[in-house]
């Protein structure tokens, strides 16, 4: 609680940057502090996190100075597929104690239900609340008997999933010709949204269906937690901005024609100061989606659309100024189904 009000989030320049949501706990012993921008974060962008002075203890103790923390955005912004599993209904998923796989775990505790407060897409995510018993060993199983099967072209399977930092260990399930093939995916030791990836190479060839996504227990792990899942896609090749679209400050939007989420990516051949906004066809402003100073490179921004937003045209704007205060503005057309 001490925390609220105590900190603030700014760029290398000292800009402040809005946070809309801050939470603590306290995991394998250690704290927890996960805030979520009310714009995304650029990638490999520099901030600053800066905990003021008054901050205190559990005992009173203040900081007596400010104490600031650099970070960089590390993760690249995943190419955008299709959805294969939006978590919009999770009707056809098994509750984890329905599942003959699952085992060494609190039954009363453990869920898997939709947040409609936490997503990446769509009117929400699956959140696997879960609670194991023992100390190691612990399997607890989220199977959708949909089992969408993957298009043959899919050259990428990525799941978007918040992150609790437990140290348990992320598993996505698979049938591959109808025998079942268990892919790691790595030890959970993140907080907060991360596109999880595996390659079609290391899953098989063949009819390939996804169906189930999986929380393995470490001796280190986190007994009680919760992670959050959301816009399974598979990705085929060729996806992105090509060498001759970045020497022209290109601007690609996809997929287009979209449903639920638009991928937004553009490339800035000099630094810039860039906003990029979307507008109704009469031009109006509906949201402001990525703003960020002295930029240059390749980025990507998405747009979740409001449950408001009717099908039909929109435009992207990516209006930036250069160092010698030239103005530039490109527009790329949206269309968004319902």
């Amino acid at each position: 609680d001490a925390l609220a009000g105590n900190f603030r989030l700014t760029d290398m320049k000292g800009a402040e940057l809005e946070i809309v949501r801050m939470e603590t706990s306290v995991v394998s012993g250690q704290g927890v502090f996960v805030f979520e921008a009310a714009f995304p974060l650029e990638t490999k962008g520099a901030y600053i996190l800066v905990f003021n002075a008054e901050l205190t203890d559990d005992y009173g103790a203040s900081l007596g100075e400010d104490e600031a923390l650099r970070f960089t955005i590390v993760n690249a912004a995943p190419e955008q597929g299709s959805v294969l599993v939006d978590y919009d209904n999770l009707s056809r998923f098994w509750d984890p104690n329905k599942s003959g796989s699952t085992q060494g775990i609190n039954e009363q505790l453990t869920e898997f239900t939709q947040s409609t407060d936490r997503k990446m897409g769509g009117r929400g995510s699956g959140k696997l609340d879960y609670a194991f018993t023992n100390d190691n060993g612990g399997i607890c199983r989220v199977y959708n008997e949909a089992k969408p099967v993957l298009p043959a072209d899919t050259e990428q399977l990525g799941v978007w999933v918040f992150g609790d930092q437990s140290m348990n260990l992320l598993e996505y399930w698979f049938y591959v010709n109808g025998s079942n093939k268990i892919l790691p995916v790595g030890q959970i030791n993140w907080a907060g949204w991360e596109y999880k990836t595996v390659t079609k190479t290391a899953i098989g060839s063949g009819t390939i269906e996804f169906q189930s996504t999986v929380i393995v227990q470490t001796a280190v792990g986190t007994k009680q937690s919760a992670v959050y899942f959301d816009q399974a896609q598979v990705v085929a090749a060729g996806v992105g901005l090509t060498e001759q679209q970045r020497a022209t400050d290109a601007l690609s939007v996809y997929p287009n024609p979209a449903k639920e989420q638009v991928f937004i990516k553009f490339y800035f051949t000099e630094k810039v100061n860039a906003q990029v906004s979307v507008l109704s066809v009469t031009g109006k402003e509906l949201a402001r989606v990525y703003r960020a100073n002295g930029v240059s490179g390749e980025h990507t921004t998405v747009w979740i659309p409001n449950f408001e937003s009717a099908g039909g045209l929109y435009f992207i704007r990516v209006q930036t100024t250069n160092a010698k205060g030239e103005q530039t503005i490109k527009h790329a057309k949206c269309i968004l189904t319902k």
